[in-house]
């Protein structure tokens, strides 16, 4: 299988577009393909849009894995 490095990127950048333009569930979806890079922070914090669905425990737990991964401790 050919890994494309740019493919989480695009997903992610696809989540934000959703995320928008309000098609939260969509949203959801795209971000949710972490499995291609569970690492990418990008992704997580693209997640926040679970604050449009009122899931504040699931938007702060991914933006603190965001800023974890990128090295900064949220505490």
């Amino acid at each position: 299988m050919v890994h494309d490095p740019l493919a989480v990127f695009y997903t992610t950048v696809g989540c934000l577009d959703y995320y928008l333009i309000r098609e939260d569930d969509r949203a959801i979806k795209d971000c949710r393909k972490l499995e291609m890079d569970p690492n990418f922070a990008r992704a997580h914090s693209n997640l926040v849009v679970y604050k449009h669905k009122r899931m504040h425990d699931q938007s702060f737990h991914e933006l603190e894995t965001a800023i974890t991964l990128e090295g900064v401790d949220p505490k």
